[in-house]
């Protein structure tokens, strides 16, 4: 199992999650460390499926996200965790998303 981990810090430019290509992606979780402003709330996604992971995601410090793949799901390419902000863009805070895959290992 892989996890990747990704620091957002909304007061700055959005870095970005990428899910790993030629992973079977298991799933994201997620923990808000400083209260995220901007907007009213937020889903958690893939640009074909933008609440695939969760969806009116409270902003207030301490709220967590568990966004599993039902099913898990083969990306063969590296493809972007997308963070939609509702009701406004976001302006600050802070949040932690890990995000789970596993590869097949090759025959050596």
């Amino acid at each position: 199992m892989t996890r990747t981990r990704t620091e957002f810090d909304f007061s700055t430019d959005l870095p970005t999650a990428i899910i790993p290509g030629h992973h079977i992606f298991s799933g994201v979780s997620g923990l808000v460390r400083q209260a995220i402003t901007g907007p009213t709330s937020w889903h958690i996604g893939v640009s074909d499926g933008l609440t695939r992971f969760g969806t009116d995601i409270a902003l207030a410090e301490a709220t967590t996200v568990q966004g599993p793949a039902d099913p898990p799901t083969v990306y063969w390419q590296g493809t972007p965790i997308v963070l939609t902000p509702i009701g406004g863009a976001f302006t600050g805070g802070q949040l932690t998303l890990d995000l789970f895959s596993f590869s097949l290992p090759v025959p050596t």
